[in-house]
């Protein structure tokens, strides 16, 4: 990870988990990787009760931890961007669970 022009860093240890983990991902097809987030995406979107939940619970969680990565670099539009998505993702999750 590299630190913002105000030094500013992901937590280490935040960092040293996530780099394996970023790692295996950036070792993955680009096309697997965003086929994986689109059909998990769609099926939260389509499937009534718990299992719509649980897949936008999982998209919203990933996508937090790449915020959270990503936070110290982000600008304020930036920020407000990501926290709206998962806002958004957790909002269609709890909606699910309601019906």
């Amino acid at each position: 990870m590299t630190p913002t022009d105000d030094g500013a860093r992901p937590p280490a240890a935040a960092s040293r988990i996530s780099a394996a983990l970023l790692l295996w991902l950036n070792g993955l097809p680009r096309w697997l990787f965003g086929v994986v987030l689109i059909v998990v995406a769609v099926g939260g979107l389509v499937l009534n009760g718990w299992p719509g939940a649980v897949l936008l619970g999982m998209l919203a969680t990933f996508l937090a931890w790449l915020a959270a990565l990503s936070w110290p670099r982000a600008d304020a539009g930036g920020r407000v961007l990501r926290v709206l998505a998962i806002v958004l993702i957790l909002g269609a999750a709890v909606a699910k669970l309601a019906h």
